[in-house]
This record gives structure tokens, C-alpha cells and sequence, in this order.
């Protein structure tokens, strides 16, 4: 819905937090300020991946900040995996924004905080502008499906000036979807971005953390064009360094300067080590590079 003011009636609000969430690791506030001197009345409604939902209303008076603990205004829901909150109001005289802590952390509720979304910003493309996946940091994707039909999402991740991956998905209409970098392109490390498509409005959210698990987060942005980056090589593969957390011995490698170096890519049916390398400078670096089949590695 769109904002706007017909001889000076304002239509009402629609606005999204897209991942709050509430278990034994992380727990979220919500922060809505009402900042033009009425009293509004809020409807909340709390959605999860599986279709879990649980609806409140509160009454903001004129001016004032509620903050509120998403374990107290959902506890209906219980502990489990995130969810988008949908906030409708009958004015446009509202901001809000909300908290995910990380609660276990050694420094106590770590904080990451963000604004919410208008619903009206909706899109069928997205841009995750980094997303990160080494020793040092993890990041994850969140999607909620504000369309009245199933969605259908691809998700595309660039790296090193290719399209470098893509998942296909389906959503339903209202719920949300998050998963790590690393589970949706496992076959790489080290930084990307990525662009989510559909065939129904949808808004979301980036997070990253750190080896302590702290959460630091952004809202997804709107995008108009899809990054026309070539397709990889299909005769390439990819490769990275064995001190990946996601490498297992069983994995096809290669020896490279007398280290292991895993191809990450085993569906390009490589079966040995006659590879080459021609992207040196990103190996020598320790990030994910392509090689070409051919010459053996020395």
C-alpha cells in the first residue's frame, strides 16, 4: 500500500520488521515512536516460516516510545525460529525500528538494530550488498513473501565478476524465509553479494556475525535491473583453502605449494588434481578463486 495524502487525509500505515526472533540465543525489541501528538491504535501481526501466527493491538498514545520485548508482545508464539512482524495503524505518524541481541554472547545481549520497511517498498528483486563466508564471518539471507500468492524466489550470488550461484525456492504469502550464505552457495567462501527474485512483492534483511556469533544487520535494497554478469565456465571449477569450516576429507582437493585446496564444485566432474590455476592472486590471498581444467598444479 502507498502513502499517500488526499485533501489532507492521511491513509493508514503498513509497515514490516522483517526478522524478529525469540529463543535461547537471540531475543529482539520492538521500538515504536509516535512523533506528531496523537494516539494510534497498532495492530502487530507475527508470522513464521511455517505458517505460526499470533496478532496483538496496542494503543500508542500521543508522543510516546514503546519498546517492548518480542517475548512479552508474542508470547503466545513461544520460543522457536524468527518471524516478520506486519504493523498496521490507522495514521502516518509513526517510526519504528527493532533489536536482535545475541543473548549467550561474552559481552552480554549484543546488540544489532535496524529500521523497519514500508510495505509500500516491496519489490521482486532484491540486493544483499555482502554477505561473507570464512573463519571470521558468517551472513544470512531473510525474505518475507508480502504477495498474496506462493512466490516463487531465485536466488543469485556474484562473485569475482561471474554469477557464481542460484537456488530456487518457493515461499508462501506472508512468511518469512532466512538461511546462511553458507547453506544456500556452500560451494563458496569469501565474500559475495546476491539478488533475490519473485513473482510476488517481497522485502528482507541481511545479517552478518562474528566468531562470537554477534549479529550486526541491514535492510535489503530495492532493485530495479538484474546484474548481467556471465555465467561460469562450465569447464571450470572452483576451489578453496582447506581451513574452510564446511571442508571434509572426503571432499575432492588438489595440492597447491604443498597445501590442500578443496574444488568446491565436484559436479563439474573433476577427477584428479589437472587443474591449473589463472587467477593466482586470489588464491595466494586464501579466497575462493576459478580454475580451468588442464595443466596439473605444482
Amino acid at each position: 500500500m502507498t502513502v499517500l495524502c488526499i485533501f489532507g487525509l492521511l491513509l493508514p500505515c503498513d509497515l514490516v520488521f522483517p526478522w524478529v526472533t525469540h529463543n535461547g540465543q537471540y531475543d529482539s525489541e520492538i521500538v515504536v515512536n509516535e512523533i506528531k501528538g496523537v494516539q494510534v491504535e497498532l495492530v502487530l501481526t507475527a508470522t513464521r516460516a511455517n505458517g505460526d501466527s499470533a496478532q496483538v493491538t496496542h494503543q500508542l498514545m500521543p508522543y510516546e516510545t514503546w519498546h517492548v520485548d518480542a517475548s512479552v508482545v508474542f508470547a503466545a508464539l513461544g520460543e522457536g525460529p524468527g518471524y516478520v512482524v506486519r504493523m498496521q495503524c490507522d495514521a502516518t505518524t509513526i517510526s519504528a525500528a527493532y533489536v536482535v541481541r545475541l543473548l549467550a554472547g561474552s559481552s552480554g545481549r549484543s546488540p544489532a538494530q535496524a529500521n523497519v520497511v514500508q510495505t509500500s517498498s516491496a519489490t521482486q528483486h532484491l540486493l544483499y550488498n555482502y554477505l561473507p563466508s570464512d573463519m571470521q564471518f558468517q551472513s544470512a539471507i531473510v525474505v518475507a513473501n508480502m504477495g498474496d500468492e506462493v512466490a516463487h524466489l531465485t536466488m543469485r550470488a556474484y562473485q569475482e565478476g561471474i554469477k557464481a550461484g542460484e537456488v530456487t525456492l518457493q515461499l508462501h504469502s506472508g512468511r518469512p524465509f532466512a538461511a546462511l550464505a553458507s547453506e544456500l552457495f556452500p560451494h563458496l567462501v569469501g565474500s559475495i553479494y546476491a539478488v533475490v527474485s519473485a513473482d510476488q512483492p517481497i522485502l528482507g534483511s541481511a545479517f552478518i556475525f562474528n566468531s562470537l556469533s554477534e549479529p550486526s544487520m541491514a535492510n535489503a535494497q530495492p532493485l530495479a535491473v538484474l546484474p548481467m554478469a556471465p555465467d561460469p565456465d562450465p569447464n571450470g571449477v572452483w576451489v578453496r583453502k582447506r581451513p574452510s569450516p564446511r571442508w571434509t576429507s572426503e571432499m575432492p582437493h588438489v595440492a597447491l605449494n604443498d597445501e590442500l585446496w578443496v574444488i568446491a564444485g565436484a559436479e563439474f566432474g573433476v577427477a584428479s588434481d589437472a587443474v591449473s590455476i589463472y587467477n593466482s592472486s586470489a588464491i595466494s590471498g586464501g579466497k575462493g578463486s576459478r580454475c580451468r581444467c588442464g595443466d596439473t598444479i605444482t
